[in-house]
């Protein structure tokens, strides 16, 4: 069973991430000036589409989980791989052609270690938490810097470190054990579940659903198409 407010809101927040990435394409690779109404709101419509993803991300696992119970463990470890196999080709694709705007660490290789962690610490249910904001904020208190960048993933890395998206697991990992944490606490009080639940239907609804299904495919694809559309009606 799907729940169609977690596709509709990720759908979404991934069509937040296309309008903030037809203004960053304008803006840093076309150098062009045209929807870059103030860096603040960008920076907050940025951050509130990648808190959504994550936050969705969180409850969909929870889900998932109550769903096919230890088999969820087989299901993510094929996705987590899946996404990984894209994270890596995504940055061999940017040092090849862009390098510029090299990708080493985005949101897709985020999501590919976090959901290979929550396979093996969901049991640890709340403690999670405490364990995880203890590490996540030791870099706030302590000015950590490593003399490489082989730790790069988990936020420890060299002043001149550069990733045009980069989305470490520190502290981020934590807003998803946040979100998996309520989910968990929510639907064995069966909150959860009528907070989901929803049976309006309509021509728009069934029209639509194929895409909200298919959000991932449309993440990937989008902003290559950006590019080439600015691109060709720049150069008519």
């Amino acid at each position: 069973m799907r729940y169609d407010k977690i596709d509709i809101t990720r759908w979404i927040a991934i069509l937040m991430m296309i309008i903030f990435h037809i203004n960053y394409s304008l803006l840093f690779i076309f150098w062009i000036n045209f929807l870059n109404f103030s860096d603040i709101f960008w920076n907050i419509f940025w951050k509130i589409s990648w808190i959504l993803f994550i936050v969705i991300s969180g409850i969909s696992f929870l889900l998932s989980e109550k769903k096919h119970g230890n088999n969820v463990r087989k299901k993510y470890l094929r996705y987590s791989f899946f996404l990984l196999i894209i994270s890596i080709i995504i940055t061999w694709l940017t040092y090849v052609f862009l390098r510029k705007q090299l990708i080493l660490f985005w949101i897709l290789h985020f999501f590919s270690i976090s959901f290979f962690l929550m396979i093996y610490i969901r049991k640890l249910k709340y403690l999670n938490l405490f364990i995880w904001l203890i590490i996540s904020i030791i870099p706030f208190f302590i000015n950590l810097r490593a003399s490489f960048n082989y730790l790069f993933f988990v936020w420890l890395r060299k002043n001149d470190f550069y990733s045009a998206d980069y989305w470490p697991l520190i502290p981020y990992f934590w807003i998803f054990l946040i979100s998996y944490s309520i989910s968990y606490y929510l639907y064995e009080k069966q909150i959860l579940q009528k907070i989901l639940s929803w049976e309006k239907k309509s021509f728009t609804y069934n029209t639509l659903k194929y895409m909200w299904k298919n959000s991932l495919l449309i993440y990937l694809i989008h902003q290559p198409i950006i590019i080439l559309l600015i691109y060709i009606i720049k150069y008519i």
